[in-house]
């Protein structure tokens, strides 16, 4: 037995994420559900979701994965009829293959870190037919006999078969980045109001900013802080009595030292918490002295 708020205290992460799902428990199970527009408002960095060999700036679109991780079956059934000369023509027009998905389900089209819902308990899929009634299928008893639009509908068919680009609807993020009051020895940046993907990470934010310091003969070390420091964050340099000192940049949000592991998206809702464009600050960072760290609580 452990004790619910210790341990979703435990558990809980700063992060933001627009809903892009309805959940509830009223037949006794969780049900999730997907309805376009609004399935397809969050994106995360692929190596963010444990895809390490992924480029650093690729995305994905969270719903967009799980709809290709649901349908998988229904999918590789119809590669499957194709391969077998279900249709004398080859592969279906609609079916927008890519390198390795002959390999099958288990096959290179999907990264090692997605979810695999055809393993262990097979949860179920309603969908609602192009007749308005509900059709039921475990995710494991699609047969590739489904039709499009009749069974399947053609909005899941454009993302899961012909691979359609969706983006949200509010991808981009307006900021301010601006010297720190009290610290003349740095100048204003160039352009001072900058957008960027709301998943953007604080950590990119602050190289950005030392290397347009460095442009103007301002060079500043970046020391990262964090609420919780990832797995893969590379650790602190160790200090040496005989290097020079070095000064260091540091970003504040409302007068708080901003974690580098959060995003934009999550340090406008925990820290900067108002509507209008959240403004950053800049200084040299004081060693003695430095910003406090936010205290961010689950929300009651």
């Amino acid at each position: 037995k452990v004790d619910m708020d210790a341990q979703e205290l435990k558990l809980f992460e700063a992060r933001h994420c627009p809903s892009w799902f309805t959940a509830d428990h009223r037949l006794g199970q969780l049900a999730i559900s997907l309805e376009p527009p609004h399935c397809f408002n969050a994106e995360e960095y692929s190596q963010g979701l444990g895809d390490a060999e992924a480029p650093e700036d690729a995305k994905v679109n969270l719903g967009k994965v799980v709809l290709e991780c649901v349908f998988a079956k229904w999918k590789h059934q119809l590669l499957q009829q194709a391969q077998e000369g279900a249709t004398a023509q080859g592969p279906p027009p609609q079916l927008n293959l890519k390198a390795g998905e002959e390999q099958g389900v288990e096959g290179a089209f999907y990264p090692h870190a997605w979810p695999r819902f055809w393993h262990g308990v097979h949860p179920a899929v309603i969908l609602t037919t192009a007749g308005g009634h509900p059709m039921r299928l475990l995710i494991s008893g699609f047969t590739g006999m489904e039709l499009e639009p009749d069974d399947i509908p053609a909005w899941v068919g454009d993302v899961v078969l012909r691979n359609m680009v969706v983006a949200p609807k509010e991808a981009k993020f307006a900021f301010i980045l601006l010297p720190a009051e009290g610290s003349p020895s740095l100048p204003p940046l160039q352009q001072t109001k900058l957008n960027a993907p709301r998943i953007l990470q604080v950590r990119k934010v602050a190289i950005y900013c030392a290397s347009k310091l460095s442009d103007i003969a301002m060079p500043l070390d970046v020391h990262p802080v964090y609420l919780r420091r990832p797995a893969d964050a590379s650790p602190d340099p160790e200090p040496s009595s005989q290097a020079a000192p070095r000064y260091e940049l540091e970003l504040t949000c409302n007068g708080l030292a901003v974690p580098f592991e959060m995003s934009l998206s999550s340090v406008k809702k925990f820290i900067w918490c108002k509507s209008d464009d959240v403004v950053f600050h800049y200084r040299v960072r004081d060693a003695l002295h430095p910003a406090p760290l936010p205290k961010i609580e689950p929300p009651k």
